[in-house]
């Protein structure tokens, strides 16, 4: 595993989720980072998981990143801010949990 964050991701925008394309989109490229750092398997969906939650992310399983997507942009847009400064596990989850703190929106 590379030390470094991959270079490039940009921002994740809505319409990421509702597009089809041949290159990997910002948020595919953020999951497969998350999963590297989680050790790959099943323990790295975990991982995924966990961070993608700890961002504010509370679909189900079951649930589209489409569906929510204005939730899902945010809470990727959170992982991708924190990857920029580490990849360390532990430190890019409690980085995940602060930023998500920091730009908490009210619930309805």
């Amino acid at each position: 595993m590379s030390d470094l964050p991959e270079p490039g991701i940009s921002a994740v925008a809505e319409q990421h989720f509702k597009t089809l394309s041949r290159e990997k989109l910002p948020h595919q490229r953020i999951e497969d980072q998350l999963m590297q750092i989680g050790g790959g398997g099943v323990g790295g969906i975990k991982f995924k998981e966990e961070t993608l939650q700890a961002a504010g992310w509370n679909g189900g399983k079951l649930t589209t990143y489409a569906s929510r997507a204005t939730k899902a942009a945010l809470a990727f847009n959170r992982v991708r801010e924190a990857l920029s400064e580490t990849v360390d596990r532990d430190d890019l989850l409690a980085r995940v949990k602060a930023l998500s703190a920091e730009t908490a929106t009210p619930s309805k």
